[in-house]
C-alpha cells in the first residue's frame, strides 16, 4: 500500500471514530423519544379537552325542544332540523333544509308500509309504480306545505347555530295528493292515489286517538312563527 493511501485510510478510520464518539447514544435517543410522545399525549389530552368543552357548550346551549321531536299529532308530522355556519342567515338555512329532510324521512316512512302491505297481500301488480308514486309525493308535500312551528338561533364557539321545529300538516298532503291525482286519467293509478290518500287519514286518525284527553296528553304546540 503506498504512503499516500494509507493517509488516506487513516484519515477516513480517525472521522470514523470522531463521528461515533459525537452521534447520540441509545439512551439518548430514548430519552429524546420518551419526551417527544410526552409532548404529543399532552398535545391530544388537550386537543380532546378542548373538544370536549365545545360539545358540553353546545349541549348547553341547545334549546330544550330541539332535542326531542314530538310525536304526529292530530295536525300532522313534525321534525326537528338543526344547522351551523359562520353566517346567520345560512345557519338557518341549512336548519330548514335538514328539517325538511326529518318531515321527507317521516312521511316516507309512514306510507311505505302500505306499499309493502299491498304487495305481501298481492294487491299491487306494479309496485315499481306505486313506489315512484310515493317518492313523488315525499318530493312535493315539503316544498309546498310544510309549516315553522319555532326556531331559534345561538351562538356556540364563535359560529351561529339554529334550530327549528317544523310541522307537515295531515292537510298539506292530501292536498298535494288530489293535485299530483288530477293530472292522472288512468283508473289504476288513481287506486293507488286512493290507497294513499285512506292511508294519511288512518295516520291522522291515530295521532288523534293517541293524542285524546282521556288517553295520553295531547301535544300542544307552541303558536306558529313562520309558515312555509
Amino acid at each position: 500500500m503506498t504512503l499516500t493511501k494509507r493517509i488516506t485510510l487513516a484519515a477516513i478510520l480517525a472521522g470514523l471514530a470522531i463521528g461515533g464518539c459525537a452521534g447520540p447514544s441509545l439512551s439518548d435517543i430514548a430519552k429524546d423519544q420518551a419526551q417527544a410522545d410526552k409532548i404529543r399525549a399532552k398535545a391530544e389530552a388537550e386537543r380532546l379537552s378542548r373538544r370536549q368543552s365545545a360539545m358540553s357548550d353546545e349541549i348547553d346551549a341547545t334549546p330544550k325542544w330541539a332535542t326531542q321531536v314530538p310525536m304526529n299529532d292530530g295536525v300532522g308530522f313534525y321534525a326537528v332540523g338543526q344547522g351551523d355556519s359562520d353566517s346567520l342567515r345560512v345557519s338557518m338555512d341549512r336548519a330548514r333544509l335538514n328539517g325538511e329532510f326529518g318531515l321527507a324521512e317521516r312521511l316516507s316512512g309512514a306510507v311505505s308500509g302500505l306499499a309493502q302491505q299491498r304487495d305481501k297481500d298481492g294487491l299491487m301488480g306494479r309496485q315499481e309504480d306505486y313506489k315512484r308514486l310515493i317518492d313523488n309525493l315525499v318530493a312535493q308535500v315539503p316544498v309546498v306545505g310544510y309549516e315553522v312551528v319555532r326556531q331559534e338561533s345561538k351562538p356556540i364557539q364563535g359560529r351561529f347555530h339554529s334550530y327549528v321545529l317544523v310541522r307537515l300538516p295531515f292537510d298539506s298532503i292530501n292536498r298535494v295528493l288530489h293535485e299530483q291525482e288530477a293530472k292522472f286519467h288512468d283508473a289504476e293509478v288513481k287506486k293507488d292515489f286512493d290507497a294513499l290518500s285512506e292511508r294519511i287519514d288512518k295516520l291522522k286518525e291515530e295521532a288523534k286517538a293517541r293524542t285524546a284527553p282521556d288517553m295520553v296528553g295531547p301535544l300542544t304546540p307552541p303558536a306558529l312563527d313562520d309558515k312555509i
